[in-house]
């Protein structure tokens, strides 16, 4: 199996060079790493709402802490788009957080609900 695509190649008897098995990719996982210190120290940036509306949040990692644990922020939300400016936003899930002192470290997992050729590369970069 190539671990780049995911295509298998086949050697069938009697045949004369391998058959390739298109099985697709694997999903992909973004990891991003912020310093919550750059804001600091009211963190206006990083606490919801960021208009003259009065912030809710209490801590700045609070919305990631909410998607994570399905709190009022993704209640009904199976996925969420992450807009990582390569095309089309991406629908990820968030698979992990942490916050070690001032660093928050967010990890993101390609989310995907389609399968065959309704998950092609065209469709995952937006090409038309």
């Amino acid at each position: 199996m190539d671990p780049d695509t995911g295509d298998a190649r086949l050697l069938p008897p009697g045949r004369l060079g391998d058959i390739v098995q298109i099985l697709g990719g694997s999903d992909f996982e973004i990891q991003i790493t912020a310093d919550l210190d750059i804001d600091a120290p009211n963190y206006k940036r990083w606490k919801r709402p960021q208009t003259s509306g009065a912030i809710t949040d209490t801590v700045p990692w609070q919305v990631f802490t909410e998607i994570k644990f399905g709190n009022k922020t993704s209640a009904n939300q199976i996925y969420q788009n992450l807009n990582w400016g390569g095309g089309t936003p991406l629908p990820v899930r968030l698979t992990d957080f942490s916050v070690d002192g001032s660093t928050l470290t967010v990890t993101f997992r390609r989310y995907s609900a389609t399968s065959g050729s309704a998950g092609t590369s065209k469709a995952w970069y937006g090409i038309s």
